[in-house]
């Protein structure tokens, strides 16, 4: 909303909108316009270089105010009157645009390798599931160890404290590993029994203690109900607040935070001299696009990446997760080899 507080409280504008319900079509078009010329850095950091906003951000920024419009006209919120008529419209706002589907891969399998030969033992630990798995970065940060299932190799994702806590398509899925993980997931554990799965490297070095200590997934929810209880007024007003406070509580347990996950990845692309426009989000797309290219089924690949299958064929057809990763794993072999290799160096896994 930055960028629309910019733009209303402008020279000339505030003058002839002066309140939110004065807001108007010739207002849209205005903003639009001032969208289009702005240029901002990449995730606004001011010493990155200025560029002019992108299409997709554009409609991001059009379709937020739509929905924030729409939302204080409500008749429960009354932030706007009951018939204020939304300017945003569709053929203002647009559509979202689309991603070019013959795109080349940013991040195909043999600079994955390159990344795990130079990986030191807490980047192993922490990055290897993203080499390998369609995980998004705050499904990776969640992990506890109790989702790991040794057994069936598989990862757990769920809603978790009675609602609090939740991935992204609110469904629970789970996610085979490869055998070559298995000894460094273990690493990752040691002889812990629950908290963070991924952990800070001060914490993994000892250097750092955690705040709190958990043996149990009911201890996990007395922590998490402590931190419910002494949160401030205001600081809970959605879900989205209560899953905010148990990524902290995760944080305050040892568990890796957004901002070193972020950069320590950035620091890898960097030295393997990979292009700078590369995001650690772009893994999930490298990914995905090999595990389609190895054969995955559109049902098991919408699964397996945390997306609601909600066509007519799911109530048909039952999804074999095992079954169809098998097939990416065998498509993804030098990778893991090179995973395996790396670990046997490092001391993490038997030769």
């Amino acid at each position: 909303m930055q960028t629309l507080i910019e733009f209303s409280t402008g020279k000339g504008v505030k003058n002839r909108w002066p309140l939110a319900a004065s807001v108007d079509r010739d207002f849209v078009i205005e903003f639009r316009t001032f969208l289009h010329r702005r240029t901002t850095s990449r995730n606004g950091h001011p010493s990155a270089d200025a560029t002019h906003m992108s299409p997709r951000q554009i409609f991001n920024v059009l379709d937020c105010c739509r929905t924030m419009s729409r939302w204080a006209a409500r008749p429960q919120v009354k932030n706007l009157p009951g018939d204020f008529d939304n300017p945003f419209t569709e053929d203002l706002v647009g559509k979202r645009p689309r991603k070019d589907p013959v795109r080349k891969c940013l991040i195909p399998v043999q600079d994955r390798i390159a990344i795990t030969r130079i990986m030191d033992e807490w980047e192993l630990c922490q990055f290897s599931l993203s080499l390998v798995l369609p995980l998004r970065p705050d499904e990776l940060r969640r992990l506890l160890i109790s989702d790991v299932d040794f057994d069936d190799r598989e990862l757990s994702f769920a809603t978790r404290m009675g609602g609090r806590d939740f991935n992204k398509s609110r469904l629970p899925f789970r996610v085979p590993f490869p055998a070559a993980i298995k000894p460094i997931l273990q690493h990752c554990i040691a002889n812990r029994t629950e908290g963070p799965l991924l952990r800070r490297r001060a914490v993994v070095a000892g250097r750092k203690r955690p705040k709190r200590a958990v043996q149990t997934i009911d201890d996990l929810a007395a922590v998490f109900h402590d931190y419910q209880r002494k949160a401030k007024p205001g600081d809970i007003q959605s879900e989205q607040d209560l899953k905010k406070l148990f990524q902290r509580m995760l944080r305050d347990l040892g568990g890796i935070d957004d901002r070193i996950q972020r950069d320590s990845m950035k620091s890898l692309f960097q030295r393997c001299e990979m292009k700078p426009i590369i995001r650690p989000y772009d893994l999930r797309g490298a990914i995905t696009t090999d595990m389609e290219r190895a054969g995955i089924s559109e049902l098991a690949l919408r699964y397996l990446t945390g997306h609601a299958v909600n066509e007519i064929m799911a109530e048909y057809v039952a999804i074999d997760p095992q079954t169809e990763m098998a097939k990416y794993f065998q498509a993804m072999e030098p990778l893991l080899a090179a995973i395996c290799q790396r670990a046997v160096e490092l001391g993490i896994a038997a030769d």
